[in-house]
């Protein structure tokens, strides 16, 4: 007898569908085999395409940090603290003895030094404290500040210390009218204002914001570091640059410098200072900029 072809491709068409229902649970039970097995991973697509993680993320602990800050790597001075600028690329230890040429008992050859100690070198009245609202409240910092037009200035010191103070080290402007070398008073329009100031010591994390800066002569004679002020406020002070500021071609012969001024907007505990304000002061991570290599040559006190 003759085969039903209509049947017979139905019975192959059958026999097909059949295959493939055994092959897709053949394929299910499998796949589900593969991921539960323990030395297999499949690949996230989110986590490889994640973004960096974000500073946050790492959590710190405030007493590894304050302690690294307060950390002393000179022989004998006394370790203060320390300022950062995040947004300039700062981050500066501030120790004793600031205009000392002995950088094993601190002073500027280490970093830098806060003003107004007394024969202790200590705070002569925790005055430059500024979360003390019973102290005095104005502060000064002090670090040196490189001529980047120097024939042999290395790369290593050319953003060492405040030398980003000045936006422009070819001219004495905006600071001083370069013709009569007068003081063009407060300017409040160059690169720092605006920029955050942090500054840790002992008793905790202080958050400054940049309202000025101005030149100053003679650098600090007959100026009290520790003079009170209506806010509570610190100045940078730095070098002013070119040399000719130096120079008998100065018609004033005096030496200028630029300080810089902060008001106090924050100030925190150690113990509730926000993760992303400790981050600036994780010296396992961040690079301080204390050190040129041709004049206080050194280890800094960072990852670099």
């Amino acid at each position: 007898m003759a085969k039903n072809p209509k049947k017979s491709k139905k019975i192959v068409i059958l026999t097909i569908f059949q295959i493939l229902i055994v092959l897709s649970l053949v394929f299910y039970f499998g796949y589900k085999q593969l991921i539960k097995r323990t030395d297999i991973s499949i690949p996230n697509p989110s986590k490889i395409l994640s973004p960096t993680p974000k500073k946050t993320d790492k959590k710190l602990n405030w007493e590894d940090i304050k302690k690294t800050v307060m950390e002393n790597h000179t022989a004998s001075g006394i370790k203060q603290g320390m300022i950062a600028i995040p947004e300039m690329n700062i981050l500066l230890p501030a120790y004793n003895n600031t205009f000392s040429d002995e950088e094993s008992i601190g002073g500027l050859k280490a970093g830098g030094g806060f003003l107004g100690l007394d024969s202790n070198n200590k705070p002569a009245d925790k005055g430059w404290v500024p979360g003390d609202d019973s102290g005095r409240k104005h502060i000064y910092f002090a670090a040196h500040a490189f001529d980047k037009t120097f024939g042999t200035m290395t790369d290593s010191g050319a953003n060492a210390g405040l030398t980003d103070m000045q936006t422009d080290q070819t001219t004495v402007a905006p600071f001083l009218d370069p013709s009569t070398y007068e003081s063009n008073g407060k300017i409040t329009n160059t690169k720092p204002i605006g920029k955050k100031v942090y500054l840790a010591d002992e008793y905790g994390i202080y958050v400054y914001k940049i309202i000025y800066q101005q030149a100053v002569n003679d650098q600090l004679k007959g100026i009290n570091p520790l003079i009170e002020t209506k806010d509570q406020e610190l100045t940078l002070q730095s070098s002013m640059f070119p040399k000719e500021a130096y120079s008998a071609n100065n018609p004033k012969n005096l030496n200028f410098r630029i300080d810089t001024r902060a008001k106090l907007i924050k100030s925190y505990s150690w113990d509730k200072a926000p993760q992303s304000i400790l981050f600036y002061f994780d010296l396992n991570i961040q690079k301080t900029n204390a050190r040129a290599s041709w004049f206080n040559p050194g280890e800094e006190e960072g990852t670099n």
